[in-house]
Formats: C-alpha cells, structure tokens, sequence
C-alpha cells in the first residue's frame, strides 16, 4: 500500500508541503515510482486516494474506490480519537 508514501511527518509544519491532503498523493505516487516498480492502475489508485480533495483525479477501478473509501473510513476514526 503505497497510497500514503509521501515520506515526511505531515503533522509537523515546519518543511512540509501545505494543503499536505491536496498533494500528497502525487507526493506518494512519484515515491513510489521512484523506489517500486508499479503499473498505471497503481499509479492511478495512488493518486485518486483523496478524492474528492483531487478533483480531477476520480478513483476508476475497484480497487482505486476500495482503497479511497477505506483511507477516509480510517482518517474518520483517528480524527474521532484524537477528538
């Protein structure tokens, strides 16, 4: 799962990139073309993560939509639990 590979602490605000939920998934998907070898339906799962904050990149396949939905699902529960 290399939908998160963005390689910095996003919680840390000095040195990161802003609006870290806006570019990170470009961040992550050049990461991981950079260090793996993956396809362009990985690529695109990668960087369709965070729809619909990329709203020109659309989760196409099935495994792109399981894996959006999942990620909002688990950033819903740490967000509750750091509430």
């Amino acid at each position: 799962m290399f939908h998160d590979f963005f390689l910095y602490d996003w919680h840390q605000t000095d040195g990161r990139p802003k609006l870290h939920g806006f570019k990170h998934p470009k961040i992550a998907s050049q990461n991981a073309q950079k260090f793996f070898d993956i396809n362009e339906q990985e690529k695109q799962i990668i960087e369709s993560h965070m729809w619909p904050l990329t709203l020109t990149k659309f989760p196409k396949t099935t495994e792109a939509k399981i894996i959006c939905l999942i990620d909002k699902c688990c950033s819903t529960v740490e967000t509750l639990k750091r509430a």
